[in-house]
């Protein structure tokens, strides 16, 4: 809800700075829990598929984390 929010307010001409927090904080959480686990090793019994997927999408949460950090000042 918060991008739908933010598209809409970016639309308008609003600030949305509130909008890039959530997404930094959200992608950002995820990506440490994501690599965390990775790390870990609770994927080690899943398929090779599985893995490569799992670590992908820590690798992109943490793109677009960056991306906003650096887009968003």
């Amino acid at each position: 809800m918060g991008y739908i929010f933010g598209f809409n307010a970016l639309h308008q001409g609003e600030n949305i700075q509130d909008v890039i927090w959530i997404g930094i904080v959200s992608n950002g959480l995820a990506s440490i829990i994501l690599f965390a686990y990775g790390i870990i090793g609770i994927w080690s019994n899943w398929s090779d598929f599985a893995k490569i997927y799992m670590w992908g999408s820590a690798i992109v949460t943490a793109l677009i984390t960056l991306g906003l950090s650096i887009a968003g000042w």
